[in-house]
């Protein structure tokens, strides 16, 4: 019997769920992010979960407040393995009781202690996937556990030789902020726009409005030569 296939993005988002209702029990503020190439796991993914599990309930539970953030990228197939990143991070009150016992569990042996006594570095293997997990503490900057591995992987077959299209949709950056949205603020988000066939015009940004709600909006491109819609 063929194993039903599954895509990352799709086992990061149950996963991250998974996760948010504890999240939100600790009062965290939580966002998710998964960028890069679609990907069709080609193996048994229950170890993937475990070790995507592990860093990221890590950071729940490093923090008593503030927010979490988990993002993962992953690169196009070569020879049927594809390189995965997932960062679990976070800014908040940490305890060190929490981040002992965290990185004890996690398994990471830290590299050095700073002289404010935080733990700037740590690594170690994962010991579901057995990949390289690192732990970053940045001080006010806030706090990063990393899982990097390489998994069996090919292009799902509805992504092929498809080129994103867009139709000509009009798509918009909102800010809840009043100031404008500035070309630093909009280009990341560029290449999840070209994903999805929404390219930036090669003016820049278009027109600045508000919304009916009295938010900041700006046009953060146009599809296929269309022009770009104003508000």
């Amino acid at each position: 019997m063929a194993r039903a296939e599954m895509e990352f993005s799709e086992l990061f988002t149950h996963g991250v769920r998974d996760l948010l209702p504890v999240a939100r029990r600790k009062g965290l503020v939580s966002y998710f992010d998964c960028v890069g190439a679609p990907i069709a796991l080609d193996g048994p993914d229950a170890a993937l979960r475990a070790g995507l599990h592990r860093i990221m309930l890590g950071m729940v539970d490093l923090l008593d407040n503030g927010f979490v953030m988990f993002s993962a990228e992953s690169l196009r197939p070569v020879d049927g393995l594809s390189r995965i990143m997932v960062h679990a991070a976070g800014s908040g009150a940490v305890s060190s009781l929490a981040l002992d016992g965290v990185l004890q569990r996690l398994a990471l042996t830290v590299d050095a202690d700073d002289a404010a006594g935080r733990r700037p570095r740590a690594q170690g293997r994962c010991p579901a996937t057995g990949s390289l997990v690192q732990f970053v503490d940045a001080g006010p900057n806030g706090l990063v556990l990393t899982l990097e591995l390489e998994v069996p992987a090919e292009v799902p077959d509805h992504v092929r030789d498809i080129e994103p299209d867009a139709a000509g949709a009009v798509a918009w950056l909102v800010s809840g902020s009043h100031g404008g949205l500035g070309f630093a603020a909009a280009a990341p988000t560029s290449p999840r726009l070209a994903g999805e066939g929404v390219h930036r015009s090669g003016r820049g940004l278009g027109g600045v409005g508000r919304d009916a709600q009295g938010r900041t909006a700006q046009t953060a491109g146009r599809c296929r030569g269309q022009p770009v819609g104003r508000r």
